[in-house]
C-alpha cells in the first residue's frame, strides 16, 4: 500500500486502504491519518467517511461517527452496511428510536443482513419491548442458522424477563451448539458483499457472557 500511494499519492483508495491496515494494527492515530487524506484528495469518497466512523466509534467519539456515517450516506445513500453502523453508533448514544430508523433503512436496503435485525432487535430491547426484540433475533436466526449472537441475544431476553430457568436452559444450550466460545464464524459470510467491498470482524468476547446483549461487529468499506 505504500508502494501503491509512492506510485500515485493521489489515489484516495491506497490512502483508504492503508488505513485500514493500520486500524488493524492498532495504530489509530495513523489510520485517522489516511482516511482524512483520502477525504482531501476525494471529498465524495464515501469509504473513508464510513471507516473514519468506525475508528471513532471504537474510541467512544460517537458524534463524530455518526457525523461521518451521515456524510457517508448523503454521498452513497444506497450503502445498506453504513445505515447500519449509524444505527449502531444512534444506539449507544442512547438516540433508541433514531438507531431503529437507521438500522430499518439497512434491512430496506437489504433484508438478508442478519446482523441488522440483531442490532435492531437490541435497539427493541434497550426500549424492553422483548416481543419485537426476539422477532428480529429469530430473523437473523432464520438468515443464518449458525449465528451464535443472535441466540444468545434470546437467551438473555428470557433472563431479562425475569425467566432464569430457561435462560440457564437456553444458555447452557449455546455452550453444546457453539462449543468453541460461541463464536460467530460462520456469520462473517453474511451478506459479504457491497459496491465498495466489506470485511467482516468477528466479535470481541461479549457475546460470550451469559446474560449480556451482544451486537454484532461492525463493516469497513475498502
Amino acid at each position: 500500500l505504500q508502494k501503491a500511494i509512492h506510485v500515485d499519492p493521489q489515489c484516495a483508495y491506497a490512502h483508504n486502504n492503508l488505513g485500514l491496515a493500520l486500524k488493524g494494527q492498532g495504530k489509530w492515530e495513523d489510520a485517522v491519518a489516511c482516511h482524512e487524506k483520502a477525504i482531501e484528495i476525494d471529498p465524495k469518497f464515501a469509504p473513508a467517511f464510513n471507516n473514519l466512523g468506525l475508528i471513532f466509534a471504537a474510541q467512544d467519539k460517537l458524534d463524530r461517527a455518526i457525523e461521518c456515517y451521515e456524510q457517508a450516506l448523503a454521498l452513497a445513500p444506497k450503502q445498506a452496511l453504513v445505515h447500519r453502523n449509524l444505527g449502531d453508533a444512534l444506539r449507544l448514544k442512547g438516540r433508541t428510536d433514531d438507531a431503529i430508523k437507521a438500522l430499518r433503512a439497512a434491512l430496506a436496503l437489504d433484508p438478508h443482513d442478519a446482523a441488522a435485525h440483531n442490532n435492531v432487535g437490541l435497539a427493541f430491547a434497550d426500549l424492553r419491548n422483548w416481543d419485537e426484540a426476539v422477532e428480529h433475533y429469530k430473523q437473523a436466526i432464520a438468515i443464518n442458522p449458525n449465528y451464535a449472537t443472535a441466540h444468545t441475544n434470546i437467551g438473555s431476553v428470557l433472563g431479562n424477563q425475569g425467566d432464569w430457568a430457561a435462560a440457564a436452559d437456553w444458555h447452557r444450550k449455546m455452550s453444546t451448539d457453539f462449543p468453541s466460545g460461541w463464536s460467530d464464524t460462520s456469520a462473517q459470510g453474511a451478506n459479504n458483499g457491497g459496491d465498495f467491498g466489506l470485511r467482516r470482524r468477528s466479535g470481541d468476547g461479549k457475546e460470550r457472557r451469559a446474560g449480556r446483549l451482544a451486537p454484532d461487529s461492525v463493516p469497513e468499506l475498502a
